[in-house]
């Protein structure tokens, strides 16, 4: 029988989510957490689906990227200096890291239907968020 600690999470399941948060490799995670290498695949996406394992990763990383200062301010301010910056020359590295701190954050929802606009309304929504300033 699997020793408990921290409530409902054994051990094998605690040493599965600090390696998670370290690598983001789930696989690997569960093969340094103890698992077999032959199902850790299967354990990796059992595991990351347990409401009590997800919870544990939001919570541990939530509160790295708070002590960091990484929020969604942060990311959008970066977003609108680099839009609003006259320079061509920014660095993708830059634009990917800004766009992996509000994945992190889970700014983005790629999975939600996206309703499409027209041309005019964008430019409404543009000349609306310039009168802000």
């Amino acid at each position: 029988m699997p020793r408990h600690v921290e409530g409902k999470l054994t051990l094998k399941q605690q040493r599965f989510i600090k390696e998670y948060i370290k690598t983001g490799n789930g696989t690997q995670s569960a093969i340094t957490a103890g698992y077999s290498k032959h199902t850790a695949n299967e354990i990796s996406a059992e595991n990351l689906a347990k409401p009590s394992i997800k919870l544990k990763i939001e919570e541990v990383m939530s509160k790295e990227a708070e002590e960091l200062g990484l929020n969604a301010e942060y990311v959008l301010l970066k977003l609108k200096k680099f839009a609003e910056s006259d320079s061509e020359k920014i660095a993708p590295t830059v634009l990917k890291s800004i766009e992996l701190i509000g994945r992190h954050l889970k700014m983005f929802h790629e999975n939600e239907k996206v309703i499409d606009m027209r041309l005019s309304e964008h430019k409404m929504m543009i000349e609306e968020l310039g009168k802000d300033e």
